[in-house]
């Protein structure tokens, strides 16, 4: 059974179709790619499932929840998480105070209780401290709890990112080109990263250019040109599909 189900989905802008009639199921604890050209649709698909944008049409499932047409919010209360193209962090906050803003869903205190300071907004408080500097040792990026954020390195400004995006404990988290800028050996630990993500149970959509990432890290591939999935498969299938070919580097004239 699909963890999300996406049918006949449709997102139009004016007379632009960026997203035209997909279809695609993924299952729990999958990782899956989604790729294809510049301006395939990609990331107004993303946006669509995450209830950024309503779509113009279709359905869209996740686990027993149609969310197609949700807000964000409600998107991300009911279990999938996203990151972006460009990094978004709060770059006056440390470290911790990031993945602790990206735990605030989860939250349930309430502004009285961090007016008054109740016992259980401290109990609350406490928890959340210790749950995100867990999720900063699943990173290496524990000892860097104190240091504001503009102050890392690329490459683990990008892992901080992702983190704060499994702060909010989700089932699926999307991936939105999480290998821009990265150094090959950069690479290769976001790779080990994204595993280790999965192996706690959280199922993976990664958008990406690189295809080295795509074909050595995803089971299962999906391909948008012009909106339209023309192509799915394993990763060595992918590779050796003619149309995936032609909308990569095109055809003879």
């Amino acid at each position: 059974m699909s963890l999300i189900s996406v049918e006949n989905v449709t997102m139009k802008f004016g007379g632009l179709t960026a997203v035209d009639h997909v279809t695609l199921q993924i299952k729990a604890h999958d990782i899956c790619g989604l790729i294809g050209p510049n301006g395939a649709g990609k990331t107004t698909l993303f946006n669509v499932i995450a209830g950024y944008y309503k779509p113009s049409g279709g359905t869209i499932h996740f686990q027993d929840h149609r969310i197609d047409g949700l807000h964000p919010y409600q998107v991300n209360n009911l279990g999938i998480a996203r990151t972006y193209q460009n990094i978004n962090l709060f770059r006056s906050m440390t470290v911790l105070e990031n993945i602790m803003v990206g735990r605030h869903p989860r939250l349930s205190a309430g502004i009285a209780g961090s007016v008054f300071r109740t016992p259980a907004q401290r109990k609350e408080e406490k928890e959340l401290r210790e749950k995100s500097m867990e999720i900063l040792h699943m990173v290496g990026l524990q000892h860097k709890a104190g240091e504001t954020s503009r102050n890392l390195s690329y490459g683990e400004q990008r892992r901080l990112e992702i983190c704060r995006g499994i702060a909010s404990d989700p089932i699926l988290l999307l991936l939105d080109e999480p290998a821009a800028g990265m150094n090959t050996k950069e690479k290769l630990e976001l790779v080990e990263f994204i595993r280790k993500i999965r192996d706690f149970g959280i199922t993976v959509l990664v958008v990406e250019h690189d295809m080295k990432v795509v074909m050595g890290l995803t089971e299962y591939v999906f391909v948008l040109n012009f909106g339209k999935l023309i192509a799915e498969g394993q990763p060595a299938d992918i590779q050796a599909n003619p149309e995936v070919i032609k909308a990569y580097l095109g055809e003879d004239v």
